[in-house]
């Protein structure tokens, strides 16, 4: 009897499950399959392929047992394949069977975010918040954010610039972490990669930002849902990191909002390292982004976001065999 536990998950036997599964997730799949065989169109998207692939190559990172992955892309086929069934039923086929891959790939981030939640919180330091304080001054550069037309984008602006203004202090300088400080910061990490997410979400969907060459256009595109797939379990938890400190309706600062807020903060303070960074580690960082993203600005190579998200998984690498030497 194998046991899988989590937090929120606890599978007594998950062979049985499994199987399970693997019958449903059949039955469903080898419909929608006939469905789209029987349709002279085309209805699957190619790039959700990417999207998946980036999403499975995390989950793997994160967790090496096969068996929870298969049971999560199980569950999710299973959960997109009923709402497409029941869609199907009353609206047209190929745009069910078309919109069948997004409903997968969110269900299975979420699932994934879910499992994973502790591995999805990682530990990030000065470094990390320098790092993305740079990424999105050269976002507000790039697109010329600074002509701001009115009142609201400049005070934005003005509270961002000063949170970056914050992170480079704190990176370059041997100021104690307190709570408050690592508080403050995370809450500007959390706040920085859920825009980010979001707009590179909004623009890989929406833009075409390249030449025009075949085999060009179509290696970014796959680059870009590739880099997206990866981030979307992270893009989940950052919006739940975030998304608390917002009142609604029906939750105004009560009390149990205020206590849902509490725990947020402990995860954040949680998840921010007491331990500073190194001066010439975050002048190795601060050289490393200007450069590549300096040169991206004047060649205009690839789309600013695609290189922001490249900057964002190379930095720490170049950190790490920094340090081995």
């Amino acid at each position: 009897m194998k046991q899988v536990k989590s937090r929120f998950l606890n599978i007594e036997n998950i062979n049985s499950a499994l199987i399970i599964c693997a019958s449903f997730t059949l039955i469903f799949l080898g419909y929608l399959v006939w469905l789209a065989t029987s349709i002279d169109q085309e209805t699957l998207p190619y790039l959700t392929l990417p999207l998946i692939l980036g999403l499975i190559l995390e989950n793997r990172r994160l967790d090496k047992n096969w068996k929870v992955l298969a049971l999560k892309l199980m569950l999710a086929s299973i959960c997109a394949s009923v709402i497409s069934f029941f869609k199907i039923l009353d609206s047209d086929v190929s745009t069910e069977i078309a919109l069948w891959p997004y409903l997968f790939i969110i269900f299975f981030a979420i699932f994934s975010a879910i499992y994973h939640d502790k591995k999805v919180t990682p530990v990030i330091t000065e470094g990390t918040t320098l790092l993305q304080s740079i990424s999105i001054i050269y976002w507000i550069i790039h697109y010329n954010y600074l002509s701001f037309s009115n009142f609201f984008e400049a005070a934005v602006l003005f509270i961002g610039l000063l949170f970056c203004l914050l992170s480079f202090y704190t990176a370059f300088s041997y100021t104690p972490l307190t709570s408050t400080l690592r508080l403050v910061l995370s809450i500007w990490s959390a706040v920085i990669m859920l825009a980010f997410s979001i707009v590179y979400i909004y623009r890989v969907i929406y833009h075409n930002d390249f030449g025009g060459n075949y085999f060009i256009d179509n290696s970014m595109n796959f680059i870009q849902y590739f880099l997206l797939g990866i981030s979307l379990i992270y893009l989940i938890q950052n919006a739940r990191m975030v998304i608390v400190y917002i009142p609604s309706k029906n939750s105004f600062f009560d009390r149990a909002h205020l206590k849902r807020i509490a725990r947020m903060n402990k995860l954040h303070l949680w998840r921010y390292s007491k331990e500073q960074v190194k001066v010439k580690d975050s002048l190795l960082i601060l050289g490393f982004t200007s450069v590549v993203f300096f040169f991206n600005y004047s060649a205009d190579l690839i789309p600013p976001f695609t290189m922001i998200w490249l900057v964002f998984w190379s930095a720490p690498i170049i950190i790490f065999f920094k340090n081995r030497r």
